[in-house]
């Protein structure tokens, strides 16, 4: 157990660092929180405010902090063990909170890189994907953050209902606990957007909108 605590804390930092914020403040002097109307320090962000290549530079980094460590942990400990879904999560749940960073983001593209680096051992990283290529293309939803919700929630039913297939319960609690994850903050913004109608939020928490 020591072990998978260990690569889960590794994990843990290295989705912590926050490249989508820190790149853009450092080398263009853009602060994409400050920019944005979410105050999200993810990639949709750096994208739109910080430029193509700055958007494609901090992809790459964000789906590696999350693929790497995941990818190391593979060759140390055993994939098939549950507590391997610990070791999934980890990366993903350092982005979100972050402990290098004004806040933590949502967390898509990390969720993918944790994916990817449990690759042949899972091919969950296809399944998130062909949801998130279905609600852009084919049944589209054109808010970014609804689009993402229900990706999300396909992907854990669709992991869920290919366990009687699959066996593979590591993947369905990593897929479940990440996708709770990213859902949850994808629902913060409108949380707040409601206490502001209520009047139990400051006003500024408006420019958290969709």
């Amino acid at each position: 157990m020591f072990k998978y605590i260990l690569f889960g804390a590794t994990g843990f930092v290295c989705g912590s660092v926050m490249f989508s914020y820190w790149l853009p403040r450092l080398l263009q002097g853009i602060d994409i929180t400050a920019c944005s109307p979410d105050h999200n320090p993810g990639v949709y962000n750096v994208f739109r405010y910080a430029g193509r290549t700055m958007g494609i530079l901090c992809l790459l980094l964000d789906l590696a902090k999350g693929a790497v460590p995941v990818w190391i942990a593979v060759q140390f400990v055993s994939y098939d063990n549950p507590l391997f879904s610990g070791v999934l999560l980890a990366p993903v749940l350092g982005h979100a909170i972050t402990l290098f960073g004004k806040k933590g983001g949502k967390s898509i593209a990390t969720s993918f890189g944790v994916l990817l680096g449990a690759v042949p051992h899972t091919f969950a990283v296809l399944v998130l994907a062909v949801w998130y290529l279905f609600f852009s293309a084919i049944y589209k939803i054109k808010s970014h953050r609804r689009r993402s919700i229900c990706s999300y929630g396909a992907f854990t039913l669709t992991m869920l209902a290919c366990l009687p297939f699959t066996g593979d319960y590591t993947a369905l609690i990593g897929s479940a606990a990440i996708s709770a994850l990213v859902i949850y903050k994808h629902l913060l913004p409108g949380k707040k957007r409601r206490a502001v109608e209520a009047g139990t939020a400051e006003p500024e928490d408006q420019a958290s909108r969709l």
